[in-house]
């Protein structure tokens, strides 16, 4: 063989192992996932995202900041992660750390495009979204980690803060008016609030009836405003702040309480990221 054929065979030979590895490390559809990765809310894409990506706004209240709080966070919000980078979502979150600090957001579930991780090959894909949820889920702990919690929480500013986000939600890239849309809440309830505040607890009784007047009262002062139509919702209560049983007790009335009066449904769905 002269030496222009080898020469021409080996480049050949070479175009086509690097097609090869560019198939098995890319994949179809975004970029490749590294072990360091990071996610800034554009890094895990795919050019085959579902026809109505499902749009989610998460909602945290966090009220202490310890390991354990965080890491209760990033275990009521794993479903709803590994649900979008398997199966396509856009995804806003949101974290409040009490009265008088600033609402968080997420440099990574910004909610600016829709999230997938897909691949040809079905151990790489697998690789590669179980990398991606351990990617975006490092940056959201190191998002909880710097916020600053204050005395007095004030959930009803987050909550209030829904309708406004889920607009914001609708006109991000790759989804449609068909996109089903929905809210997860990640509290455990009963953070003290100021005087003035619809959701102050203080001296309350915990009894389903007074948890149902409180959530009344706070769509009459429009402290709180009920979800859009279609908006489901879910609550997880991971006992971010210790408490005693009557705590505890309220918390679940509360909950079923914003679950009957916030959604047009009358109700929280249920599941993975619920409390059933």
């Amino acid at each position: 063989m002269s030496w222009a054929k080898s020469a021409a065979v080996a480049v050949a030979v070479a175009v086509a192992l690097g097609l090869v590895a560019v198939l098995l490390l890319g994949g179809c559809g975004g970029p490749n996932v590294s072990a360091n990765a990071k996610c800034d809310g554009l890094a895990f894409t795919s050019d085959e995202m579902p026809t109505a990506a499902p749009q989610t706004l998460v909602l945290v209240e966090l009220s202490r900041n310890s390991q354990g709080a965080r890491e209760a966070v990033i275990q009521a919000i794993d479903p709803t992660v590994t649900s979008v980078v398997s199966d396509g979502g856009v995804v806003r979150l949101l974290v409040s750390g009490g009265e008088g600090q600033a609402i968080s957001e997420s440099a990574c579930l910004n909610g600016a495009a829709a999230i997938k991780v897909d691949r040809n090959n079905d151990e790489t894909q697998r690789n590669a979204q179980d990398t991606a949820v351990s990617a975006i889920e490092g940056d959201v702990a190191d998002q909880l980690e710097g916020i600053k919690i204050a005395p007095r929480g004030n959930l009803s500013n987050l909550l209030a803060a829904a309708p406004g986000e889920l607009r914001s939600l609708a006109t991000a890239s790759g989804t449609d008016s068909g996109a089903p849309v929905s809210v997860l809440l990640v509290s455990d309830l009963t953070s003290p609030a100021s005087r003035g505040n619809c959701l102050n607890l203080d001296g309350v009784e915990a009894s389903q009836e007074v948890a149902d007047a409180v959530v009344a009262r706070c769509l009459e002062t429009r402290q709180l405003r009920k979800l859009p139509a279609g908006v489901a919702l879910r609550i997880v209560r991971p006992q971010l702040t210790p408490g005693d049983s009557a705590t505890a007790t309220l918390s679940t009335f509360l909950d079923k309480s914003l679950c009957a009066q916030l959604t047009e449904g009358g109700g929280c769905v249920p599941g993975s990221a619920g409390r059933e």
